[in-house]
């Protein structure tokens, strides 16, 4: 397990005291995020968006010209929630209800570490916001693992939303976030900036490390005292964890519990 003491330092992009929603946990499958949900529909609005980035109006402009410039930096990110979060995975997140309405909690939390680090992602803000929020509830494998393409819908919401001056129409509408409440202080051409800039950060990021360090069921299997899991390489690992998952499943013990 990476050394947190190198990889939590105190940034300025890491929002110090978070306010971490401890709503209620739902035992059904969470609702549809739209985005994710219509994602066929998200390249018909990549493409009309830069059609009428080409000739935005001045207040406009530069977010147009980022759009411009970065459009395929956006389409690898559709590209990647359409490939790495099938519907059969999505269905095993958990659901949280109050503010978040039934939608995945993680797809909560990505939103509010955004809107709480003013849109700077960084990998050790993300590290410190879930362990803050697994001081008191666990999130699962699935969650952690989801929570790279939970993050790329909640930038893509943010560009559907600040381009709605520039596409308009059911399908802008349809892609909007439901997540209304959780707002970002900052004007739309810098929100537009750094949802951008995210989307290129989360893909460079290196995710098994985030995983790694946030997983606690991870730190129990690898503080195995025949020291047999941490010498296993990552495939071993992974099906060694997905066992847990099956377990957990079809039990009424937790992954951590069984861990």
């Amino acid at each position: 397990m990476p050394d947190r003491s190198l990889i939590l330092p105190a940034l300025a992009s890491t929002p110090e005291t978070p306010s971490l929603p401890f709503d209620e946990i739902l035992h059904n499958p969470p609702r549809p995020v739209p985005l994710w949900r219509a994602s066929d529909e998200v390249d018909d609005w990549l493409r009309t968006a830069r059609s009428e980035a080409a000739h935005a109006p001045s207040a406009m402009a530069k977010p147009a010209e980022w759009l411009l410039d970065n459009h395929f930096q956006i389409r690898r990110a559709i590209r990647e929630i359409a490939n790495t979060l099938p519907r059969g995975f999505y269905v095993r997140l958990t659901a949280l209800g109050g503010d978040g309405q039934g939608y995945p909690r993680a797809y909560v939390l990505a939103h509010r570490l955004l809107a709480e680090s003013r849109m700077q992602l960084s990998l050790a803000g993300a590290i410190r916001y879930i362990d803050d929020y697994q001081q008191r509830y666990p999130l699962t494998i699935a969650e952690l693992w989801a929570f790279p393409n939970l993050l790329r819908i909640a930038c893509l919401e943010t560009l559907v939303a600040t381009f709605g001056t520039l596409v308009t129409g059911d399908a802008a509408t349809r892609l909007a976030s439901p997540l209304r409440a959780i707002a970002v202080d900052l004007p739309p051409d810098e929100q537009a900036a750094r949802a951008i800039a995210n989307l290129i950060e989360i893909a460079t990021i290196q995710w098994e490390e985030f995983f790694d360090a946030t997983s606690l069921v991870e730190h129990v299997l690898r503080h195995d005292p025949a020291a047999a899991y941490p010498r296993m390489d990552f495939v071993s690992r992974n099906h060694y964890r997905a066992v847990i998952e099956d377990f957990a499943r079809h039990s009424r013990a937790s992954e951590l519990e069984l861990a």
